[in-house]
């Protein structure tokens, strides 16, 4: 329970971890109130207009996913959180007005059923934030809390391989939800940008229309390359990396040879939370 709550020991720095929370806070609450919006652009406007009623979403969010943000020692690192997110959220809110874009969903997965990228097996995406325009074309926003820099990096070169696969999701979807992205691209919940190769969109002081240094051709080569690369670690026991929310014997590449090491100290020994797959591991 202390693990999942995040309340860690008091002689355990807990100022990393409540960056991460904070972020998950922030993409819960938006989730919450397009929900309970009913996707409806205006009305999520009107939470976010109303510091009460975004307060209120804010503090939901946080006993959902984050309620060490509720002790009363963090109660100036929520109020901040607060007020960031209210900026923020309208930030978005404009984005999406301006554009003339309607919310789809959030928390979306696309899916292709046997898909040459990893070796006929299902590739899954779940995407933060799909929208879509007046032509039905879809947009995908990866909402981000951290640093802005770093993922306007990877699209200055052209290594947003998250924002690739997405892409590739949507557009190759065999159940149902199939569609022609018209761009992808990272929202900065921190400081409320949206950072895109895409050139169309109305000029806003919120959007950073990053360009493009080098283009890799062939995305989705590398990525299949890299894919069959690290299943074939997998495969022969070499060295078992991060993975997280299901027992790890569901996976397909467990074996009982693989132990579960701490990835801070790096040493062997048993964690508490190893029959779960977020952990470092290798073979005995």
């Amino acid at each position: 329970l202390q693990y999942a709550c995040g309340l860690y020991a008091p002689e355990v720095d807990q100022l990393d971890g409540l960056d991460r929370i904070c972020g998950s806070v922030a993409h819960k609450a938006f989730e919450n109130m397009c929900k309970a919006s009913g996707n409806n652009t205006a009305n999520v406007k009107a939470i976010v207009s109303d510091p009460t009623l975004l307060g209120a979403e804010i503090d939901k969010a946080a006993s959902e996913c984050g309620i060490v943000l509720l002790l009363p020692e963090n109660s100036f690192r929520l109020n901040n959180l607060k007020s960031d997110l209210q900026v923020s959220f309208f930030n978005l809110i404009d984005i999406i007005i301006n554009n003339n874009l309607q919310i789809v969903g959030n928390e979306m997965n696309y899916k292709e059923a046997s898909s040459s990228i990893i070796q006929n097996n299902e590739l899954t995406a779940q995407i933060d934030l799909v929208l879509k325009n007046k032509a039905g074309e879809i947009c995908v926003f990866d909402l981000k809390y951290g640093k802005p820099k770093y993922y306007r990096d990877k699209l200055v070169e052209d290594k947003a391989l998250q924002l690739d696969i997405y892409r590739y999701c949507v557009e190759h979807d065999t159940y149902g939800l199939q569609s022609q992205v018209e761009m992808v691209g990272y929202f900065n919940l921190k400081v409320g940008r949206l950072f895109t190769t895409y050139p169309n969109f109305s000029p806003s002081g919120n959007i950073d229309v990053v360009n493009c240094k080098n283009t890799l051709p062939n995305v989705m080569d590398l990525v299949r390359s890299s894919y069959d690369f690290r299943f074939d670690e997998f495969n022969s026991k070499h060295q078992l990396e991060e993975g997280e929310g299901c027992p790890t014997a569901s996976l397909t590449y467990f074996s009982s040879s693989l132990y579960p090491q701490s990835e801070k100290s790096g040493n062997k020994s048993q964690s508490r939370f190893s029959k779960h797959t977020l952990f470092k591991g290798g073979s005995k």
